[in-house]
């Protein structure tokens, strides 16, 4: 039990700890971060797999033009 609860509270404070460094700077990767880590995987799966199928179809069309 009480190594389940340490656990739990290095985990917190290391995330606590990535987040305020970010934030402390005032770089822009603080935004991306707080905005992918409050997406589904699935939606983060479906934006990538659009992406991907859309920088393809770019290529192919500069490639054959």
């Amino acid at each position: 039990m009480m190594t389940e609860t340490y656990n739990t509270n290095l985990l917190q404070r290391n995330q606590n700890d990535r987040r305020m460094r970010f934030n402390n700077a005032k770089d822009p990767i603080y935004y991306a971060f707080e905005v992918v880590e409050n997406r589904s995987l699935s939606a983060l799966f479906a934006d990538f797999v659009e992406d991907t199928i859309y920088d393809l179809t770019k290529s192919l069309q500069t490639m054959f033009k």
